[in-house]
């Protein structure tokens, strides 16, 4: 999916609803560009619901996600503050026929949304995601971010050291995971005894 292999996949035989998860605490500084990429999906914003799981934020993170006026997003409380509890907390609230995860710091393509949702419907997989463009903000953050691009900072995590070129393959994990909704009846939801990697664990029983 780092390619658009994707644009030769069939067309849709249909479009299910889509439930995008967010476990969040204060993203002040993110989330509204977060959300904007979101409301930029060539995906029906129709069968988009956005539910925000907020690790009782702080700062004015709940305030600018108010302003927006968007119908189509609820916020929920997470008072545990951790991400695998605001994740089962969305999920369990979601309606929507596929679950993909997406942070509140994270920009997503335009076809992230779509792209998912067709290789779910054609490929047959229980999950599918896409490649992760590191970027940092001033000097340490760019080299954060460098490291963490490199097979010498991540090792064989190819969805963090893949460029747009390369080919779809099976991975053992992928971040902003697009999920059937039946995975969760199958192999129950994340681990919230892992405060990190519980993505990593998820997709381990997948």
């Amino acid at each position: 999916m780092a390619n658009k292999s994707w644009q030769s996949l069939p067309p849709l035989k249909a479009k299910p609803t889509v439930s995008i998860v967010m476990p969040i605490r204060n993203e002040a500084d993110f989330i509204e560009r977060s959300l904007a990429a979101i409301f930029n999906q060539t995906y029906p914003q129709e069968l988009i619901e956005i539910i925000i799981s907020d690790g009782m934020s702080t700062d004015t993170t709940r305030d600018i996600i108010k302003a927006l006026n968007k119908p189509n997003i609820r916020i929920l409380d997470n008072p545990a503050q951790i991400a695998p509890t605001g994740l089962n907390t969305a999920i369990r609230a979601a309606s929507g026929d596929i679950i993909i995860r997406i942070d509140g710091h994270a920009i997503v393509e335009p076809q992230y949304v779509e792209q998912c949702v067709r290789w779910l419907q054609q490929r047959g997989v229980a999950c599918t995601g896409g490649a992760v463009e590191s970027r940092g903000h001033g000097l340490v953050g760019e080299a954060i971010a460098l490291a963490m691009s490199s097979p010498y900072g991540v090792g064989s995590s190819g969805f963090r050291t893949l460029g747009s070129d390369a080919v779809p393959q099976l991975t053992d994990t992928v971040p902003f995971g697009a999920y059937r909704r039946e995975v969760f009846d199958t192999v129950g939801f994340f681990n919230e005894k892992m405060i990190r990697h519980q993505d990593y664990e998820f997709c381990y029983r997948l």
